[in-house]
């Protein structure tokens, strides 16, 4: 699938947008040492450019993702705008090498 990179306001108001539309998303996390997780819920975007996927069953039941956009050297889009992908994250650790978030059909 074709991506575009695009910079960090870009992606806020994608995010924006899907906040707004309260569209379903699925998180894709790919850590260094080849585990990958992922979850569904909904997305948020917070002023300090934080985005949080949430998907919450009950107060002890939840799973939570919380992104930083400034921590990713890339940001892409794909061809049909359905997925984030952000790469290269700046943090020393290298913990994960990708988060892709996408939205889910209603």
């Amino acid at each position: 699938m074709p991506e575009t990179k695009i910079n960090d306001a870009a992606a806020a108001q994608i995010i924006q947008s899907w906040q707004a539309e309260q569209r379903p998303v699925e998180v894709l996390i790919r850590f260094s040492q080849g585990m990958v997780q992922s979850h569904p819920g909904y997305i948020t975007y917070e002023p300090e450019g934080r985005v949080v996927v949430a998907d919450v069953v009950d107060k002890d039941h939840y799973l939570t993702t919380v992104l930083d956009l400034s921590a990713f050297e890339t940001i892409k889009l794909s061809e049909t705008e359905s997925a984030l992908i952000f790469e290269e994250p700046s943090a020393t650790s290298r913990t994960f090498e990708s988060v892709t978030i996408a939205r889910r059909k209603q």
